[in-house]
C-alpha cells in the first residue's frame, strides 16, 4: 500500500508540474544571428572575378576598378514576427575613400515575394576603415523573408553582419 501511495503522490506532483508550466505565459527570447561576410556571394555572373572571399570576409579584390554587387543569405527562424528585425548591422570596411561607398540594403518580403519594407545605408563619401551600417526594418509578414544585397566599391568589403529577430 504505501509503495502505490507514492507512485500516487509521484504521479499527482508530475500533474500539477506539467499544468503550471503549460499555462505559464510563454517568454519570448530575441533570436540573435552573427554571419560572416563569407557567406555573401556575387549576385551577377559579371562580379564573379572581381570578390575575393578571405576566411574574414567578402572583398572586391584590390587589382579591380570597378564595384560588385554581393547578396548575403540570412535565415528568419521567427516566421510569425510582424515587426521586421529588432538591430540589423552591417560591419563593412572601406580603405579607398574615394567618390563612392558601400551601400547595404534590408528588405523584407511576404512569402509570395511581395516587399513589405526595405532599409538602406551607405558609408559617407570619404570615410574609411571600419563602419557599420544600420539597415534594421520595422515591418515583415507571416511567413516571410529577408534579403541583404549591398554594393561594393573598389577596395571595400564585408567582415560579418548580425540579424537580430524578436
Amino acid at each position: 500500500m504505501k509503495t502505490s501511495n507514492s507512485v500516487l503522490s509521484a504521479v499527482i506532483v508530475s500533474v500539477l508540474g506539467l499544468s503550471a508550466t503549460l499555462g505559464a505565459p510563454q517568454a519570448y527570447a530575441e533570436d540573435q544571428k552573427i554571419y560572416t561576410g563569407t557567406q555573401c556571394r556575387p549576385s551577377y555572373p559579371s562580379d564573379f572575378d572581381k570578390i575575393n572571399s578571405p576566411a574574414w570576409g567578402v572583398f572586391v579584390a584590390p587589382y579591380v576598378t570597378e564595384g560588385a554587387f554581393v547578396s548575403c543569405p540570412i535565415t528568419r527562424d521567427n516566421v510569425s514576427n510582424l515587426n521586421g528585425t529588432k538591430q540589423a548591422i552591417v560591419y563593412v570596411f572601406e580603405r579607398d575613400p574615394g567618390q563612392e561607398g558601400v551601400i547595404c540594403g534590408l528588405t523584407s518580403y511576404d512569402a509570395f515575394g511581395n516587399q513589405v519594407e526595405s532599409r538602406q545605408a551607405g558609408v559617407p563619401v570619404g570615410a574609411r576603415n571600419f563602419q557599420e551600417l544600420n539597415v534594421d526594418v520595422n515591418a515583415s509578414a507571416n511567413l516571410g523573408y529577408y534579403a541583404l544585397a549591398c554594393y561594393l566599391p573598389p577596395e571595400s568589403g564585408i567582415y560579418s553582419y548580425r540579424i537580430n529577430e524578436y
